[in-house]
């Protein structure tokens, strides 16, 4: 399973390329990514709605989409395609999400702040994808070994910021609010775990033929703890953030840290100022989406007082 690159072998890994079968592969990969990224949006949505209606079957068909459909697809994906080709296919999930929500969830309005940060986030996502590496390599058991061990501390400080922000929203919910930068806290939480869980499932793939069961078992525990916080905590944002708000904020730092850290877990890190500028986008629309959320809580409060005071003006009235 490998797409089209220029050269016929890149060392370490294997490299096949030139044929109808890679570009194949390609399609059939990013195909799948598309069905996980609906999937995403659907699960999300069903998990949304049955929690503000109180209808715990909704709920967890939600998370039944979540857990199974979504990650199903996205092995498939993974398998036919490097992660650097699919982590931004994600940025679809946007799209769905500003076109679906609304006309579901009466609650959720898309409004020009929305519209505009959506639009410089699908803008740098689809960038990013379009200039990042078109290629996978087979890798043997030892390589995949050499790449586990030269990119530990990156994989490491990864986790264990995935897990510390994990314990803040476990045990400090009530004092991390629901500001701009709450949201972008919460959502590192999720798209660390599926960088994590990307990259994981990559190693576990390309290691299942040739790699000794004993050797496979912690790349197996890391995918199913990494599987475990990204549903968890996605599960608990939903209740907490808008889906307007959360999904293009979580998509977003889900592509970064994705391609970030999987190129460089694969040592293939784009250089071309197509990636760079697609990153740059990426990060400015997630500051846009960050302003518009702050923008909107600052509105709520604004609303909040004025009905407050109307009461006490028909309070003092009817007293008098």
């Amino acid at each position: 399973h490998s797409c089209p690159a220029d050269s016929q072998i890149i060392q370490p890994g294997n490299v096949k390329s030139g044929s109808a079968m890679a570009w194949i592969s390609c399609a059939v990969g990013l195909a799948f990514a598309v069905a996980s990224a609906a999937s995403t949006v659907i699960g999300m949505l069903l998990q949304k709605l049955g929690h503000e209606r109180d209808q715990r079957l909704i709920f967890q068909l939600g998370v039944l989409i979540f857990t199974v459909c979504k990650p199903g697809c996205q092995i498939v994906a993974l398998y036919f395609a490097p992660v650097a080709l699919i982590a931004p296919m994600a940025s679809i999930t946007i799209l769905l999400n500003s076109v679906i929500v609304p006309s579901v969830v009466s609650s959720e309005k898309l409004g020009v702040k929305d519209v505009v940060a959506g639009a410089v986030l699908l803008f740098g996502c689809v960038l990013t994808t379009v200039a990042g590496p078109a290629d996978t390599k087979n890798w043997s058991y030892s390589e995949l070994v050499m790449l586990c061990r030269q990119s530990e501390a990156v994989t490491f400080a990864l986790f264990a910021a995935v897990v510390l922000m994990s314990l803040a929203l476990k045990f400090g919910s009530a004092s991390l609010g629901e500001s701009s930068l709450a949201l972008m806290m919460v959502a590192f939480i999720p798209s660390g775990a599926s960088a994590l869980n990307n990259v994981m499932l990559k190693v576990m793939l390309e290691g299942v033929s040739s790699s000794p069961l004993l050797g496979l078992m912690p790349v197996m525990l890391g995918v199913c703890v990494s599987a475990f916080l990204q549903v968890w905590s996605t599960t608990a944002a939903l209740k907490r953030f808008e889906m307007l708000k959360f999904v293009p904020t979580q998509t977003a730092e889900q592509i970064l840290l994705t391609v970030g850290y999987g190129s460089i877990f694969f040592g293939d890190v784009p250089s071309s100022t197509q990636f760079s500028c697609g990153v740059a986008a990426t990060v400015l629309g997630v500051l846009l989406t960050g302003i518009s959320q702050g923008t909107v809580q600052d509105d709520d409060k604004s609303y909040s007082k004025l009905e407050d005071s109307e009461h006490v003006l028909d309070s003092t009235a009817m007293g008098a």
